[in-house]
C-alpha cells in the first residue's frame, strides 16, 4: 500500500481483518512524513471458508488530527492446495 498523510510524523497502522475482526499478527506500522508518499507491505496467511471475507484496515495514531490518503493498494489472494 502506498499512502500519504497531511501531518509530519504520523504513525499509520495497516492490518488484515477476517469477517470484521482484526488479525493482530498481520499489523504493520509506518511513520509518514508530511506530503511524503510512503509504502508498506502487508502479508498474512489466512484460512477462509465459504462466505468469509477479508478487509484491509488502516488507522492513524490517536494523538494526531490527520488524514490518510491511499495512493495505491494491491491485493493478491492465492489458494493453497490442501
Amino acid at each position: 500500500m502506498s499512502m500519504s498523510t497531511t501531518k509530519n510524523g504520523s504513525v499509520v497502522s495497516i492490518f488484515i481483518a477476517k469477517n470484521g475482526s482484526a488479525i493482530a499478527k498481520t499489523e504493520v506500522q509506518r511513520k509518514c512524513a508530511n506530503a511524503d508518499v510512503g509504502a508498506a507491505a502487508l502479508v498474512g496467511e489466512i484460512s477462509l471458508a465459504t462466505d468469509d471475507y477479508i478487509e484491509i484496515y488502516v488507522t492513524i495514531s490517536a494523538s494526531t488530527n490527520d488524514t490518510i490518503t491511499a495512493e495505491a493498494l494491491n491485493v493478491s489472494i492465492v489458494q493453497i492446495p490442501e
